[in-house]
């Protein structure tokens, strides 16, 4: 007589978090997918920018809530990247970073990751061409994207 026993399955890492991640506050994120998504006749694996001033705990939930992009075909897992830089005063650098970093996305693809549903502000989109250079923007980007 056999019984039907139930099989644990295991899905692999989670989620994972580095300490230098939880000291800061002000944060820019990136979300890549293992299968690259098409972006006119380009592809990139870059599915969302995006910015944080609660640190690793909003990027948590924001896993739980880009969950969606795991729905496409052949996308079967989410890894967060996180930047950050240095502050100005009188300026939010991180939105400035998020804005720059969302207009070398438009620039090179055309159009948003899959994931943004809003593009760069205008004042933090000037703010980004003044403060980083946009070359070194632009190779961050594209080393995410093969």
């Amino acid at each position: 007589m056999t019984t039907n026993k139930l099989r644990i399955k295991s899905h692999g890492l989670g989620l994972r978090v580095n300490r230098p991640a939880i000291k800061e506050s002000a944060l820019v994120y990136i979300v890549v997918s293992n299968r690259p998504f098409r972006y006119g006749k380009l592809y990139s694996r870059i599915a969302y920018i995006g910015t944080t001033k609660n640190g690793i705990f909003r990027i948590a939930a924001s896993a739980a809530s880009r969950a969606e992009l795991l729905n496409d075909y052949g996308v079967q897992e989410l890894s967060f990247h996180i930047f950050n830089c240095k502050g100005r005063q009188n300026c939010c650098t991180w939105k400035a970073l998020e804005a720059g970093m969302l207009t070398a996305f438009i620039d090179f693809y055309g159009e948003l990751p899959k994931g943004n549903k809003n593009g760069p502000g205008e004042k933090y989109q000037n703010q980004a061409r003044n403060l980083f250079n946009w070359e070194t923007l632009k190779k961050r980007l594209h080393a995410f994207s093969q």
